[in-house]
């Protein structure tokens, strides 16, 4: 069964904390007020996430061990990058539980991706394990500009679609326990 959780934070460190499954540091780089949410659709497989937040911040981060978490910017400046490239709204991050990445946001920064459990990639055709292994050692690849919004509409949909069963679920749950 799928469980959705949401938060929103004024505090880095309280957002560094919302995101389950990932160790994360954050140090806000900027003045001004921060202002973040975390979005997240649990699966036994793996999850649906989304992040935003509004000020530059430098992130720490590790995925959960027994990962491979892929995800696309919604929302990024210029200026940012991630794991020592420029970060753009064509660009996928690719990464595994074992490494520990680095990303520095110019601003308002809002991202969404998805993480497997490596057990469910063994399924993968020899093409795509290929080109998954290789993709995890680039960490941010290039997308073209038909592939981005294409990937982004599909991690969308999928987190909408998943967002109402669980609010169905949790509505039909309601009216039985009156």
């Amino acid at each position: 069964m799928a469980t959705l959780t949401s938060s929103q934070s004024h505090d880095v460190d309280d957002q560094a904390q919302d995101l389950n499954g990932f160790r994360q540091f954050y140090e806000q780089l900027g003045c001004g007020r921060f202002h973040g949410r975390v979005w997240q659709v649990m699966m036994d497989a793996g999850f649906l996430l989304r992040e935003a937040s509004n000020r530059s911040l430098r992130q720490r981060f590790s995925p959960p061990p027994d990962h491979v978490s892929l995800a696309v910017p919604l929302a990024v400046r210029p200026g940012s990058v991630f794991a020592g490239r420029p970060l753009e709204r064509e660009s996928l991050m690719v990464m595994s539980g074992q490494e520990e990445y680095d990303l520095v946001s110019h601003g308002d920064l809002d991202l969404i991706g998805l993480a497997v459990h490596r057990d469910l990639l063994e399924t993968l055709a020899p093409t795509m394990a290929e080109w998954l292994r290789h993709a995890q050692s680039e960490r941010n690849l290039p997308l073209s500009p038909d592939a981005a919004p294409a990937i982004r509409l599909m991690l969308m949909t999928v987190f909408e679609d998943a967002e109402r069963q669980i609010e169905s679920l949790a509505d039909g749950a309601q009216d039985m326990a009156l």
